[in-house]
C-alpha cells in the first residue's frame, strides 16, 4: 500500500497552505504545485490560471502524472489540454536547465559591459534578450560580428532576468567557452557563427 506523503510543504513559514491530492500518484502537494483539470462546459480542461469556477481536480506537475491521467475515462479531456500541461513542464524543465549550468562569474550582463567584452575578446557567447530596442540589437550583433563571437536572440528580458533571479535582463555576455557551449546545448539552439 503507498502511503500518502506530502511534499514540498513548508509548515514552519505558513500552516495555513491549500494542500491537494493529485489524482494519478495521490501524493499529497502544495495546491500551487500541481495542475487543475476543471469541468467547464461538459468537458474538463486545464485551468492554467486556477480561476475558473467549477469542480476541479490536481494532478502532478510530471510527465508520468500527465500520462496516467490521460488514461482515466473518467477525466475525458482533449490531447490539446494534456499538451499545454505538458509544454509548461519542458519549459520549466529547459530553465532548470539552464540555471544549473550558470555560475553568475562567468557572465557579464548589461548593454555597456557586455559590448566592451565583446570589444575585447573575452566574451565567448552573447546571448540578447528578444526583445530589446531594434537599436541595441543592430549594435550588439554587429560587435559580435566585428569580433566574431558567437550570438543566439534567445527568450524576452524578463525570462532571461528570471533564470539570474533579477528583473529583466537584456543582454548576458558568456566569458567560459565550457559554459557557452553547456547553455547553447540546454537552448537547443545554435549560435550565429560570427564571421
Amino acid at each position: 500500500m503507498k502511503s500518502n506523503k506530502i511534499e514540498n510543504i513548508d509548515t514552519k513559514n505558513n500552516e495555513n497552505l491549500p494542500v491537494r491530492t493529485c489524482l494519478a500518484c495521490r501524493d499529497k502537494k502544495e495546491k500551487k504545485n500541481l495542475f487543475r483539470i476543471s469541468k467547464f462546459e461538459n468537458k474538463y480542461i486545464f485551468d492554467a490560471t486556477n480561476k475558473i469556477q467549477a469542480r476541479g481536480v490536481y494532478i502532478c506537475k510530471k510527465i508520468s502524472c500527465i500520462e496516467k491521467f490521460s488514461k482515466n475515462k473518467k477525466y475525458n479531456i482533449e490531447k490539446e489540454e494534456l499538451i499545454k500541461m505538458i509544454d509548461i513542464i519542458k519549459k520549466n524543465k529547459k530553465e532548470n536547465q539552464i540555471n544549473f549550468y550558470i555560475d553568475i562569474k562567468k557572465c557579464v550582463f548589461g548593454i555597456k559591459i557586455v559590448r566592451e567584452k565583446v570589444w575585447n575578446k573575452e566574451v565567448k557567447l552573447t546571448v540578447i534578450a528578444s526583445d530589446i530596442t531594434e537599436k541595441n540589437m543592430d549594435k550588439i550583433i554587429n560587435d559580435c560580428k566585428q569580433k566574431a563571437v558567437k550570438y543566439v536572440v534567445s527568450e524576452n528580458k524578463e525570462r532571461l532576468g528570471r533564470i539570474f533571479g533579477k528583473n529583466e535582463i537584456s543582454v548576458i555576455g558568456i566569458l567560459d567557452e565550457n559554459l557557452a557551449n553547456s547553455l547553447m546545448k540546454s537552448l537547443g539552439g545554435v549560435p550565429v557563427e560570427s564571421t
